[in-house]
């Protein structure tokens, strides 16, 4: 059985212990309880903003406000079916505000690849590797999107005073970052899952995005939700980093 299945078997025994989450039974949507260390760890942070980027279908919004019922989300997610389902799902929350868009450093409208499973989908072309590893492919679909750049909503985000910027975007993790340059002087955590190893093409590794918020001025506080491959060599995780102060 694939990591994918024991992933989804923790997500419903959490969801049962939980009484906060059970509106994921009429709403199908798992809230993301792999990073519950994370959000217990940040709500002694005071979180007042999330920016969730690659939001999906909402689940590790629908665990924000599990773990911070009166955080407000700035969220975008750039394929439509998915967009849909995290608009239903948030009309059970409050202070929320979604945008159907994908985030990059250069605005223009592109084609981003559909694969077998939704949450893979990206803007880069899909290595063997993926498939060897979590079993998903490339659909040979592809769906227009909107790609524009996080420093656009400047305005709505510097007001805050403890933000976290989640980032999940198969790849394209660098070239969010590199369109909040401005965005980034008010961020004071980032959480992003990155790779180790090439599971799209020409895709920035964990290294290249540690290089990169170094220069910006964050550090790596931790790793979590590593996942290890055949070989067990390291295939990705989860990354927090805080800002130096």
């Amino acid at each position: 059985m694939n990591k994918l299945f024991f992933l989804r078997i923790k997500k419903i025994f959490y969801l049962i212990i939980k009484p906060r989450s059970w509106i994921a039974f009429y709403k199908f949507v798992l809230p993301s309880f792999e990073h519950r260390t994370v959000l217990k760890l940040l709500q002694k942070r005071h979180l007042d903003l999330i920016i969730d980027v690659g939001s999906n279908k909402g689940q590790f919004t629908f665990a924000s406000k599990i773990y911070f019922p009166n955080v407000t989300i700035i969220s975008f997610e750039a394929l439509k079916s998915e967009f849909k389902k995290y608009i239903n799902l948030i009309s059970s929350f409050k202070k929320i505000k979604a945008y159907n868009y994908a985030l990059g450093n250069i605005k223009k409208i592109t084609k981003m690849n559909i694969a077998s499973s939704p949450d893979s989908s990206s803007l880069l072309k899909m290595n063997d590797l993926q498939i060897k590893e979590f079993g998903t492919y490339e659909t040979k679909l592809y769906e227009e999107i909107e790609v524009r750049r996080l420093d656009e909503w400047l305005d709505q985000i510097k007001s805050f005073k403890s933000i976290l910027m989640k980032i999940d975007v198969q790849g394209f993790e660098l070239e969010v970052l590199k369109g909040s340059k401005q965005v980034l002087k008010y961020i004071d955590y980032l959480y992003i899952e990155a790779s180790s190893v090439e599971l799209y093409k020409n895709q920035p590794l964990i290294e290249n995005i540690k290089d990169f918020l170094f220069k910006e001025g964050f550090f790596l506080e931790g790793s979590f939700n590593q996942s290890y491959g055949k070989n067990n060599k390291l295939i990705q995780g989860d990354y927090l980093f805080s800002k130096l102060k």
